[in-house]
């Protein structure tokens, strides 16, 4: 049987919406970001090396899991995150125990938080059309801050379910991720960020 809480995330989570609410709630203001193991939510989150400024936003999409930038990367569409997290649990063997997605509202229309969704921002930020990384933006529908996020900008933490399929691709994933929605299991997710709506 789910927790009280486990049952309340899975219940307002976006994958179990409609898909109208879904769409609806992908058009929105919230972005989705798996979190590092080291990383605390109620501390804010903060990127890699705030102070480098030799790597651009091509290099941080395509490396920048990789690589110490002062980039923070987020996505409009929280399959991206469960992608990552697949490949976490089934190419490097973290246990899902160990992963989370935060939730966050930001603000999309500051100068320093780009939605690479929006061609216009991606033409903005140099971003060849068809490149390896205008590819990856408009796949994953980045959002790329540069900035640090603070712990009242991050709505909610979810845990990671055991039962994620495996990577694949990304289209694939998402395909067979809305086929098994329903059956995932979802042990726990952090009260302290579970407010009342």
């Amino acid at each position: 049987m789910f927790s009280r809480i486990a049952r309340c995330c899975w219940q307002s989570h976006p994958l179990k919406q409609p898909r109208k609410e879904r769409v609806e709630a992908l058009n929105s203001l919230h972005t989705y970001r798996l979190l590092r193991q080291e990383e605390n939510p109620s501390e804010g989150l903060y990127p890699k090396d705030a102070t480098d400024t030799s790597i651009s936003v091509n290099e941080h999409i395509v490396h920048g899991s990789r690589r110490s930038t002062r980039f923070i990367s987020a996505s409009r569409d929280p399959r991206a995150c469960w992608f990552y997290a697949s490949k976490s649990v089934y190419e490097y063997g973290i246990h899902p125990d160990n992963l989370r997605v935060v939730k966050m509202n930001l603000d999309l229309s500051e100068e320093n938080v780009w939605d690479l969704s929006d061609k216009k921002q991606r033409d903005k930020l140099g971003i060849e059309p068809k490149s390896q990384a205008d590819n990856y933006a408009i796949a994953l529908e980045e959002v790329i801050i540069d900035r640090s996020i603070g712990s009242n900008e991050i709505l909610r933490v979810f845990s990671v379910p055991e039962n994620l399929p495996g990577p694949t691709n990304f289209e694939s994933f998402k395909s067979e991720l809305d086929q098994v929605s329903a059956q995932l299991v979802w042990k726990k997710v952090d009260s302290l960020w579970m407010p009342n709506q």
